[in-house]
């Protein structure tokens, strides 16, 4: 991608002219991994070793449910392992000795194979006309709608991720209170949640929960999926997602970048100085 919603969020919160000082965005992406692995980079990298005036978390509808991700890539490809907090290993020499038994996710390909699958491809022109009930064959957990009377309560959290994860989320909210730090959190959508609430009635369980747990916790909510509030199904599935991938596209990020420097502003989230 050209320019990720992190960099153009810096972007767009620098061309504000209200702005007496330059705005860093710090981004620390997880390659497939979720509060776990927030909880262990917050902890050991953010907080140690740099001053911010706030937090944002952007969550992917399972990323509070995911395992600690381990990644690894060489000359060969890209190796993963999902480990329990408690059983991750926590140094170099750990870390070797689970090596041998990761999994491979991709293989590294030459420049002459990816010509010729990028050559099948555009023989193959499948990227043309996909209607949105392509997506919609099936609903899965990225599209899980709330049960009826669903409240976000603790124990509905521990029960469907465990006591250990409301702690660490809990550890990582108090050490911005503490320090008053402000912590956004955003919902990110997905396009078959999208797609959902534009054909069947009820509220997505992604929104639900993570609108409860600002509430409860007292963070900022910037629902992702609202800022495509009045955008129909044929143009997400055209512009906004990539068609055969569960990934966003450019249009999209830098949607969610426009709104989410919006509601920074209008919030003074983040202070002039």
């Amino acid at each position: 991608m050209p320019m990720p919603w992190p960099e153009r969020l810096q972007q767009l919160l620098r061309s504000r002219p209200d702005r007496s000082r330059d705005v860093q965005v710090y981004p620390f992406p997880i390659d497939g991994g979720g509060l776990l692995n927030w909880h262990s980079v917050f902890m050991n990298q953010i907080l140690p070793h740099f001053e911010f005036d706030a937090l944002i978390i952007a969550s992917f509808f399972d990323n509070l449910a995911r395992l600690f991700t381990v990644l690894q890539s060489d000359q060969t490809g890209l190796y993963y392992h999902g480990y329990d907090y408690s059983k991750r290993p926590a140094s170099y020499e750990a870390f070797e000795k689970v090596r041998p038994n990761m999994e491979k996710l991709f293989e590294v390909t030459s420049g002459e194979q990816i010509d010729r699958i990028v050559e099948r491809i555009k023989r193959e022109n499948k990227s043309a006309q996909i209607s949105p009930d392509y997506y919609c064959k099936e609903w899965t957990s990225e599209s899980e709608l709330s049960p009826p009377g669903y409240a976000f309560s603790t124990n509905a959290f521990t029960k469907r991720y465990s006591a250990e994860r409301l702690t660490l989320f809990t550890e990582i909210v108090n050490a911005c209170h503490e320090r008053d730090i402000p912590v956004v959190f955003c919902p990110m959508p997905t396009r078959q949640g999208l797609l959902r609430i534009r054909k069947e009635k009820g509220r997505l369980l992604h929104r639900t929960e993570s609108d409860g747990l600002c509430r409860y916790f007292d963070l900022h909510y910037f629902d992702g999926y609202a800022i495509f509030d009045g955008i129909d199904a044929e143009t997400i599935v055209d512009l906004y997602w990539l068609k055969y991938d569960a990934h966003w596209g450019l249009a999209a990020s830098d949607l969610f970048a426009i709104k989410l420097a919006e509601f920074i502003t209008r919030n003074n989230i983040v202070p002039i100085i």
